[in-house]
C-alpha cells in the first residue's frame, strides 16, 4: 500500500479545471490521473505503518489556517519520456509551510519521506505527454486569446483541508482516508 499527502481543490472549484483538463486529453494518449485536482505535499510512497496508525498520526498533525490563492502562471515539466503541463500558484509560501508542518508525520508513515525532490506546488493539467506535445499545449494555452478565456485564472481557489490518501496495487484511484481541516 502507498500513501500520499495532498491539498485538493474543493469539488465546486475543481469543475472548470476538470473541464479544461478533459478538453485537452487528446494531447496525451497515455494520460492517467487517479486523483482530482490537488497540490501534492508529500509524494506517493510505500507505507511504513498500517492504515489505522497512519490515520491516527496524520490526525495529530498541527493545524494550519485556510487560505486562497490564484493560479496565473502556466508552466511545463519537459522531460525526454514524460512531460506535464501545469498551473502554478501566485505564491508557494503556504504550501511550503504546510509541507514543513507535515514533514514529521510523513517521516512516520512514508518510506523515503526524506527523499530529496524539488517541491514545486502546481495543479497538473495533463501528464504523460511527450516533450513535443507538452510544448504544443503550453504554446496553445499561453496564447492571449485562450488565456483570456480561462475562467479560473485570476480567481482565487480556497484551500481548506489537507488529506491523506491510500492506494493499493489493485486500486484504480487514490482513496481519501483522512483529512485535516485548515481552520
Amino acid at each position: 500500500m502507498r500513501y500520499l499527502v495532498a491539498i485538493p481543490l474543493s469539488e465546486a472549484e475543481a469543475g472548470p479545471f476538470i473541464d479544461l483538463r478533459d478538453s485537452y486529453r487528446h494531447y496525451a494518449p497515455r494520460w492517467k490521473l487517479t486523483l482530482g485536482p490537488h497540490i501534492t505535499i508529500h509524494r506517493p510512497q510505500e507505507s511504513l505503518v498500517p492504515i489505522g496508525t497512519a490515520i491516527e498520526l496524520f490526525n495529530r498533525t498541527a493545524q494550519y489556517q485556510h487560505f486562497s490563492l490564484s493560479f496565473n502562471t502556466i508552466g511545463a515539466f519537459i522531460g525526454k519520456r514524460n512531460s506535464a503541463v501545469y498551473f502554478e500558484p501566485d505564491s508557494h509560501l503556504p504550501f511550503n509551510q504546510i509541507r514543513k508542518l507535515y514533514q514529521p508525520t510523513a517521516q512516520l508513515i512514508l518510506k523515503n519521506s526524506i527523499e530529496e525532490w524539488d517541491f514545486h506546488p502546481h495543479l497538473t493539467l495533463i501528464n504523460r505527454l511527450t516533450a513535443e506535445s507538452a510544448q504544443q499545449l503550453l504554446d496553445e494555452l499561453e496564447s492571449p486569446s485562450l488565456k483570456a478565456a480561462l475562467s479560473f485564472m485570476g480567481n482565487p481557489f480556497r484551500f481548506d483541508k489537507v488529506c491523506l490518501y491510500k492506494k493499493e496495487a489493485s486500486d484504480g484511484s487514490w482513496q481519501e482516508i483522512a483529512q485535516n481541516k485548515l481552520s
